[in-house]
């Protein structure tokens, strides 16, 4: 799964538009504690363990997080770009949810998952 996220961390890392925006706040699974928004949270889940090749199924889920759920949906369409448009891995669209964290600051969160096949 190390390689998996290194992997998105780099396509992240990549795109120019994203990083305007985020400036390097994307983590895997937990961001750090008062962390201000914009930021993208990301999950893994292996489908198909990775092959001598290296070759794996991984359900990526994808959260977007921003003060509104304008500027949530808005980050979330450039990191759906910077996915679909990398040369490293098949990246396929499943779904999204919008909503807001449960919690009393009532962050507007994007939820997105992803089939990713990797090919490193």
């Amino acid at each position: 799964m190390h390689n998996v996220a290194t992997l998105l961390t780099n396509m992240f890392l990549a795109d120019i538009a994203l990083q305007a925006v985020v400036q390097g706040q994307h983590y895997w699974e937990l961001a750090p504690e008062e962390i201000k928004y914009p930021y993208v949270l990301f999950s893994l889940k292996e489908d198909k363990e990775a092959t001598k090749d290296r070759r794996g199924d991984y359900q990526v889920t994808i959260t977007c997080y921003a003060s509104t759920l304008t500027a949530s949906s808005e980050l979330d369409v450039l990191v759906k770009d910077a996915l679909l448009n990398n040369t490293i891995a098949s990246v396929f669209n499943t779904g999204a949810q919008s909503g807001y964290t449960d919690d009393e600051k009532r962050i507007a969160v994007i939820v997105r998952t992803y089939n990713l096949k990797n090919r490193i």
